[in-house]
């Protein structure tokens, strides 16, 4: 459902796949990009219009739908009958690669889909091409760290994170992690990344540093943690930009 927020309203209505459960936009609002799980494609929304996106480009060609399969290799079309489900659960957008990175839970793979637009706003030819990457069992979520270099992945049937490298599509390693990781994010305020992973059935929270992938600390609360969630992923707008105290040795968190 579109809502007007002006008005607190409903201006549109858009028929996506089966089982839609979670939605994510590009930085700029111009597409958003619902996860239905039921179908394993992904719907792809016109920001602007509160439509379906049905560019013609030359990558999915003529009559488009607003649709991208996962089960397929290039992520075109209609998954076909008999596709391994991919059960697409969560999603990240990564600004600096114009890029979708998609957890799919049911095929225990990530999914990286292009979808680069052009300065008008329109699809650009190489909009939903798709390459997949097999990971852990289960993968739950997905985080991609915003200099567009590595993504996280936290595999809640193994117990793992992987690290999967976005310039070769390769896991680089596989860690293990305490109990079964179901979210996972990452954040840019120092002169290092780091990925926080939660289990449901722990209370712990793993904190992984990209510059080396291992474990850095471990954070116990109170309480199993159900989900996590940064303020921001970048020391910019809203974070803490004081990255000199930040530094190893000299009080890093």
């Amino acid at each position: 459902s579109v809502i007007e927020v002006s008005s607190i309203t409903v201006s549109n209505t858009i028929p996506v796949g089966i089982c839609p459960v979670f939605a994510v936009s590009s930085t700029d609002n111009q597409r958003i990009f619902v996860l239905n799980r039921g179908s394993s494609t992904v719907s792809v929304i016109n920001g602007q219009g509160g439509v379906l996106d049905t560019n013609t480009v030359s990558f999915k060609g003529a009559g488009f739908n607003g649709t991208l399969c996962l089960s397929t290799p290039d992520g075109n079309g209609v998954c076909p009958p008999g596709a391994t489900p991919a059960g697409p659960v969560q999603g990240e957008y990564l600004k600096a690669a114009n890029e979708l990175v998609v957890a799919n839970y049911d095929a225990g793979t990530i999914s990286v889909i292009d979808v680069s637009t052009d300065v008008f706003g329109n699809d650009s030819p190489n909009f939903g091409h798709t390459v997949t990457i097999p990971v852990g069992t289960h993968p739950s979520a997905v985080t991609a760290l915003q200099d567009g270099t590595k993504a996280y992945v936290a595999n809640q049937g193994d117990g793992t994170v992987s690290v999967v490298n976005l310039s070769s599509f390769t896991v680089e390693r596989v860690i293990p992690v305490t109990g079964h990781p179901r979210s996972i994010y990452s954040v840019t305020n120092s002169i290092y990344s780091k990925a926080y992973v939660v289990s449901p059935d722990t209370s712990t929270v793993t904190v992984i540093r990209s510059d080396t992938d291992i474990i850095s600390a471990l954070i116990a609360v109170q309480g199993n943690v159900v989900d996590v969630h940064p303020q921001t992923q970048t020391a910019g707008s809203g974070g803490n930009a004081v990255n000199v105290s930040r530094t190893p040795g000299s009080g890093q968190p």
